[in-house]
Parts: structure tokens; sequence; C-alpha cells
């Protein structure tokens, strides 16, 4: 019954997210991205703060990519079959995380080495994720409201916002107008600070002009697709912006 007894499995997922980047980045880059990867995860304030209140949607998207990557790249079906089915775990806790299935039919459509081997890919991903939720699709469609799947307010009101760069840069933003930079956020994460989101973006932004390989264009179109979508929802979270920090830790750690 303690706070500590509650946050456990929060607390876990946010140590074994930690210890999967750094096992992956050795795997994928060095043991060097391995370091620098985990110290830029693990110190940066939003990761901490977010840690007691919602580690799961990091840890499923990072669980999510890794599987769908060494799939793709050792030609092993239930690897993609798993990772549809963590992105349909994840779809529970945030619904945002379904975007990684676009991400990576993107990614199969343009770095498959046949038209044939694409189609199996998006075939076995989509159908694992569909599969899994299936219960709860229809769960919902007999008792339950379509807000349920897709809440109209969020998800389909769009316009323009900072959301995406208030994650990384708010109090730069809040410097440059001189208004407090929590008036631009949601109280629920601490803002990241100035030093870690710097570099996140500047990190970010020299991997995609420096690295080359199929890992680093699967990281860059899952940077590019959530920072994009999340800055045209008008009510966007500047929290929603989380999953790219995958992509931001990993190509800061290689730079």
């Amino acid at each position: 019954d303690s706070p500590l007894g509650v946050r456990f499995f929060s607390l876990l997922c946010s140590f074994l997210s930690l210890i999967i980047l750094y096992k992956f980045l050795v795997s994928a880059c060095s043991p060097r991205a391995g370091l620098f990867g985990i110290l830029l995860l693990g110190l940066n304030i939003f990761h901490i703060s977010s840690t007691l209140a919602n580690s799961l949607t990091l840890f499923f998207s990072l669980c999510s990519i890794i599987l769908f990557w060494k799939g793709t790249e050792e030609n092993k079906g239930f690897l993609i079959a798993l990772s549809g089915a963590v992105i349909a775990v994840a779809y529970l806790n945030k619904e945002l995380v379904a975007g990684l299935l676009p991400c990576f039919l993107v990614y199969s459509a343009l770095c498959s080495q046949s038209k044939r081997k694409f189609i199996k890919t998006a075939a076995i991903l989509v159908s694992s994720f569909v599969i899994i939720l299936a219960p709860y699709f229809m769960y919902i469609y007999k008792f339950g409201s379509i807000s349920r799947l897709l809440n109209k307010n969020y998800m389909l009101n769009f316009g323009l916002n900072l959301s995406a760069i208030d994650f990384y840069l708010v109090r730069l933003r809040g410097f440059l107008s001189g208004i407090d930079y929590r008036s631009f956020i949601s109280w629920e994460h601490y803002p990241m600070d100035f030093i870690s989101g710097a570099i996140l973006i500047l990190g970010t932004l020299l991997g995609f002009l420096f690295l080359r390989g199929r890992l680093y264009v699967l990281m860059a179109i899952i940077f590019c697709f959530f920072f994009m979508v999340i800055s045209v929802l008008r009510n966007a979270e500047h929290a929603w912006v989380q999953i790219t920090l995958i992509p931001a830790t990993f190509f800061s750690a290689e730079i």
C-alpha cells in the first residue's frame, strides 16, 4: 500500500528501458554509444519525472522498435508479429503509440528488398496488432463508446501548436518570450532542462545529416512522424512527444 509499492512496476519498466536501450546501442552501434545513451536518457529530467507517472509508453515503444528492427534484419516473422503485439498492448496504455505502425510500414516500403517482402511484413505486423486488440474492439463496439478508441477532442482537432518543440526547448521559449515556461506545458511532468533538450535536438539534426544506414532511416521516420503529427494536433500535450526520445537519444549517443 506504500507509494513505492504502487509505483514499483513503473520503476521496473523505467529501469528495464535503460538496460534494453544500452544493450541495443552496444549491439547496433558501439559501447561508447551505449554509455552515452543511458546517460542521456537516465539523467534526463523529463524521463526521471515520468518514471513515476508513465514509464510504460517509452518501455513498450522501445521494445516494439527493437523487435521490429531485429525481425526485419534477421527475416524472422515471429519477431515482427511480437512487435505488432507489443504496440497493441501499448495502445491500451497510450493510443498514440499506435503511430509506430505507419512508421514501420513506411520504413518497410522504403527498405524492403522486394514488394513481396513488404507485403509479408505489413500483413504480419498489422494482423498481430488487430488480433491482440480484437476482443477490446468488440467490447467497445458492443458496450462502449467510439470515443474510447479515438478521442476526437484530441485526435481530430487540428491546428498548429508548439507542443513538440516545447518538449525539448520549452525553457528556451520561456526565456526568449519573457513568459514563465510552465504556462506552455501541462503540469503532470517536469519540463526538460535546457542542456538536455539542446543536446537531443542538435544530436538528432546532426544525425539526420551525417549518419547513414537502414537503422538511422527507421529512427528518422519515427522522430519525424511523431514530431510532425503532434505539431498539428491543437490539443496535444508536450508529454506525448516522449516517444521521440528513443530516436533522439539514439542519434545523439551515436553522434
